[in-house]
């Protein structure tokens, strides 16, 4: 008997609610196009059904894909979007997390002043969802911000907290050494800085200070980072700072071990390049201390590469300074001169869209109060 033609059309296939449980998994193991197209398959369903809740998921696992596979605009415009839809659903806990990764992408293309602005709103949402991992994920971001600002004093009185509420979150080992890590890098940073900009020797009293709690967690074997990545990253950073610290100490051997092992997780990636780009910073500090210029320059202008090709302009920066100390430290003067000439014109860039950013946002917001 047929159905009358005022009955409720019947669906099938996967709802969005397993469309993005399914595309939560593709990500957690890197099939970042499989994770976007059931992102795009659950944001058309949740509109048909005017689930602004679900779309701004949808949206937001699509920014995340995004970010890991170095597509960072698009992540800053996505993770903006995702935010906004949270917002207009009163999903507060939602809108943090939407936030913490807009700022996390902020950070990256050296947006510094929007990444600071970000991440403050996003702990301030965060804390007041009482969801003790939000917490953690948006005090880490909002620690990295002030880190890329070379604001390190803060960063690390941010840190500090950061790693002392992540303890809350007992056996997740691979979360709670995530802000421990970035604690120890944003202390590389410094000493990184100082030698650039004031000629200093590398002091590692500190580093080495700061490892020590890392190093104390253990093997970080098993559980997801706190934006859901892969532990190989966290294997792969910790390998990265053991490399510096032996480097940046004159022990050679064991800084390329660490080198080589920071290769090989590289390797087993199939997504966040930009990791490359960290791993050849490396490459040509041991170079460096080992009198192989060459060698030194070569891996500083690939880390430049790297860094330009998946939108890092953070490290992209780093590049630069690095590739103009390593021409100074050979008396190739001429050559510093133009690193450092590029460096210039590469922040100006980097300012001239952060300021287009800004733009967009206070447009949007006008736009909205005035509703």
């Amino acid at each position: 008997m047929a159905a009358p033609d005022d009955a409720p059309a019947t669906t099938t296939g996967p709802t969005a609610s397993d469309c993005l449980a399914q595309a939560q998994r593709h990500l957690s193991e890197g099939r970042l196009r499989e994770a976007q197209a059931l992102g795009e398959r659950a944001q058309q369903l949740t509109r048909r059904s005017a689930d602004l809740r679900g779309e701004a998921a949808a949206v937001l696992l699509m920014a995340q894909a995004e970010l890991m596979g170095s597509n960072v605009r698009q992540a800053w415009r996505s993770s903006r979007s995702a935010a906004q839809l949270f917002r207009r659903a009163a999903d507060e806990a939602g809108e943090a997390r939407a936030l913490a990764l807009n700022a996390n992408a902020c950070s990256t293309l050296g947006h510094g002043e929007e990444a600071l602005e970000v991440a403050l709103r996003s702990t301030a949402l965060a804390d007041r969802s009482g969801d003790l991992r939000l917490r953690v994920l948006s005090h880490n971001y909002l620690a990295v911000a002030l880190m890329w600002n070379a604001d390190f004093d803060a960063a690390d009185a941010a840190f500090e907290r950061t790693c002392a509420l992540a303890v809350g979150l007992g056996d997740d080992l691979t979360a709670r050494w995530q802000p421990l890590g970035n604690r120890c890098t944003s202390e590389l940073f410094r000493q990184f800085g100082r030698r650039h900009l004031q000629g200093e020797a590398i002091s590692l009293e500190r580093l080495e200070q700061l490892l020590e709690p890392a190093r104390a967690l253990g093997p970080l074997r098993q559980g997801a980072m706190l934006n859901g990545a892969s532990p190989v990253i966290a294997m792969l950073i910790a390998e990265w700072l053991e490399g510096f610290a032996a480097c940046w100490s004159g022990r050679l051997e064991p800084a390329r071990r660490h080198l080589q092992r920071s290769f090989e997780r590289v390797r087993q990636l199939r997504y966040s390049p930009w990791l490359h780009a960290t791993v050849m910073w490396l490459r040509s500090e041991i170079a460096w201390a080992a009198g192989q210029w060459e060698e030194a320059s070569q891996a500083a202008n690939e880390m430049i590469a790297i860094a330009t090709l998946v939108e890092s302009e953070s490290l992209a920066v780093r590049g630069h300074e690095l590739a103009a100390q390593v021409y100074a430290a050979q008396g190739l003067h001429h050559q510093a001169v133009d690193e450092l000439m590029a460096l210039r014109r590469r922040e100006q860039a980097i300012r001239a869209e952060s300021l287009a950013h800004r733009k967009q946002v206070l447009q949007e917001s006008l736009l909205l109060s005035s509703r």
